[in-house]
């Protein structure tokens, strides 16, 4: 028997939905489960906010029994969620990351609202008037449109302000950004294009890396071709450790946190592209740092089980 069963809620209806149509998200989940079975409990992949039927019962849920195979679970009850996708706050359910961390995290323009000082000029868009309106303002060459929430580089369109004035937005609100140039690189590890994540634990860097976009593409994702290479802490640049201090010490009221910071640097300086609190997991072969975040987070989860 399971001291403790953690749920990693996930919106998609199919267990083989994303992120499990990715073999190294498949195979990093599944190591998870490994750490979480090492310290007694059992995790299992629920899907759908309206399978919950309160007090930690899910309708259905799945069991990962290696990185290829699940075994569908019927009605189960969790005692804590991880929540990577936008599960509403429940009072009888513990819920990591904590709803606030997501809500910064995932709303573009929040984060800019509550971060402003480190961020480029970033516009909330509601129609095509106020489009036409926002890219007026942006003082830089190119300008950058992100869905307001979003992950992946998915909806992104970075060109000239003259090229984005004959965009038709289907799709509201968005924001519009001032470009970054970070064209100069990062001194002594990249000397291009980049974005510099710094992830976060309970407040601590455990890790960071830097993304590179593929050939003629802006946009560094690596789920859409870019390339990382790990950074040592010695390796950041010192500019930056005071602006991750100052935005987490904001937000360590919601106790345990999980998230990441991107960064690029630029001729002003180091400026937040965004943040992300749904950090995608990753294999264990790509950095002993990523068998440490899955250890951390089972540690966490059995000590959130038990509060």
């Amino acid at each position: 028997m399971s001291n403790f069963v953690v749920g990693v809620f996930l919106p998609e209806k199919n267990i083989s939905d994303h992120p499990f149509d990715v073999d190294y998200y498949r195979q990093a989940y599944f190591e998870l489960s490994q750490e979480i079975s090492a310290l007694n409990g059992e995790m299992v992949i629920v899907r759908e906010e309206k399978t919950y039927q309160g007090k930690g019962l899910f309708s259905r849920a799945w069991k990962m029994l290696d990185p290829l195979n699940y075994q569908l679970l019927g009605a189960t009850k969790i005692d804590v969620l991880f929540d990577k996708g936008e599960f509403v706050l429940k009072a009888d359910l513990p819920i990591f990351n904590h709803p606030d961390l997501n809500h910064v995290c995932t709303d573009k323009f929040a984060m800019y609202e509550r971060f402003k000082q480190f961020c480029p000029l970033t516009l909330l868009v509601n129609n095509q008037q106020e489009y036409f309106i926002a890219l007026e303002q942006i003082s830089t060459d190119k300008a950058v449109i992100k869905p307001l929430a979003g992950q992946e580089g998915i909806g992104i369109l970075i060109d000239s302000t003259d090229k984005l004035s004959n965009e038709q937005i289907k799709t509201f609100p968005i924001v519009v950004q001032e470009f970054l140039d970070t064209s100069k690189g990062v001194p002594g590890i990249v000397e291009d294009y980049h974005d510099l994540r710094i992830a976060l634990f309970d407040g601590e860097i455990i890790y960071s890396y830097l993304r590179t976009p593929p050939p003629g593409r802006l946009t560094a994702n690596v789920s859409q071709g870019g390339k990382f290479v790990m950074v040592e802490p010695k390796q950041l640049p010192e500019e930056v450790l005071p602006i991750v201090q100052a935005i987490d010490a904001e937000l360590a009221y919601v106790g345990h946190r999980f998230y990441c910071i991107d960064f690029g640097i630029t001729p002003d300086g180091p400026k937040i592209i965004e943040m992300n609190s749904r950090l995608g997991l990753l294999p264990n072969q790509d950095s002993s740092a990523f068998v440490e975040v899955k250890k951390k987070l089972a540690k966490t989860f059995a000590e959130m089980s038990q509060a």
